[in-house]
């Protein structure tokens, strides 16, 4: 009864916002896009979170801009869509007999690396790694982060197989993208045995203006983290991520967006300290990129007392 109190609660609202931004809108853009949509895709009323879809509709728009108002934010990264992997999957053995020889992987998970320095290791990649911006990709990003990271005295292993290649060679598609990352994932766990952060690094689709901040002169690509709710992990990486969140705003002001809960896993169910980082959008420049990532590893150094 109450689910279906709330559903009612966040048509209701839904419409009524909806309505008033189509009279503010003097060249109706607003109401033209409304016609555009794909309902079903925005919203699953049967397992909508309502601070997601009030946020999405209150929260850094123009009203005079229809694609700020529902399309860019509320549609939210059609790039981060995952194919639900069962628990029990099976995933391939090998995606490339020589994956395994380069990488100096094998089947012995007692042969774990010493870390000599004793330092925190970091596991970083990147689902989506086609993901671009404006003048740079989120490989680069990516590399960007592990270098920041490497010099604040962290051991950052960066995964870089070809996702892409492992999905050509297995006959799967970019939807799912997460049978490839989750695969290296946890190989890289057995190598390791296990990680004191793990981050998939990637970068919304949403506009310019949404996903840029100006500060003292200094522009931003801003930051969000996407905690799924199917990992057995959502409780805590959804406080972690309210957390990190809280720390970057109070470091610099607005350059992280709020907390966007999605119905999926991310491969977060593999480990607690793990989190699915956007990283601007794709007008943002590498310079922004860089700024933002400066801002993160300060942060994301004190939350682990690196």
């Amino acid at each position: 009864m109450k689910r279906n109190k709330d559903t009612s609660t966040i048509i209701i609202k839904l419409i009524s916002i909806i309505l008033f931004f189509v009279l503010l809108s003097p060249n109706g853009e607003v109401l033209t896009y409304l016609f555009k949509l794909d309902y079903s895709k925005m919203i699953n009323l049967n397992s909508a979170y309502p601070q997601n879809i009030i946020n999405s509709l209150v929260n850094e728009i123009d009203p005079n801009n229809g694609e700020s108002l529902l399309v860019s934010k509320m549609y939210l990264s059609h790039e981060i869509e995952e194919i639900p992997i069962e628990d029990d999957i099976i995933i391939p053995d090998t995606p490339d007999q020589n994956d395994d020889e380069n990488n100096g992987l094998n089947n012995d998970s007692n042969n774990i690396p010493s870390n000599p320095t004793n330092a925190k290791r970091i596991y970083i990649y990147s689902t989506h790694q086609s993901e671009e911006y404006a003048n740079s990709n989120v490989i680069e990003g990516s590399k960007y982060l592990r270098d920041k990271l490497q010099e604040l005295g962290y051991e950052v292993i960066l995964e870089e197989n070809d996702f892409i290649k492992y999905l050509n060679n297995n006959n799967l598609n970019y939807n799912q993208s997460y049978v490839a990352s989750r695969y290296y994932y946890q190989l890289a766990l057995k190598k390791y045995g296990s990680f004191d952060f793990v981050i998939d690094f990637h970068r919304d689709s949403v506009n310019k203006e949404i996903s840029t901040l100006s500060v003292n002169g200094k522009s931003y690509a801003k930051l969000m983290h996407v905690p799924g709710t199917l990992s057995s992990n959502y409780n805590y990486i959804y406080s972690m991520s309210e957390i990190l969140t809280s720390s970057l705003n109070s470091e610099v002001n607005g350059i992280c967006r709020n907390v966007f809960i999605r119905e999926s896993r991310y491969n977060q169910d593999l480990q607690q300290n793990s989190i699915l980082l956007e990283v601007g959008g794709p007008y943002n420049t590498y310079d922004e990129i860089k700024n933002s990532l400066d801002v993160y590893a300060k942060i994301l150094t004190k939350y682990l007392g690196g």
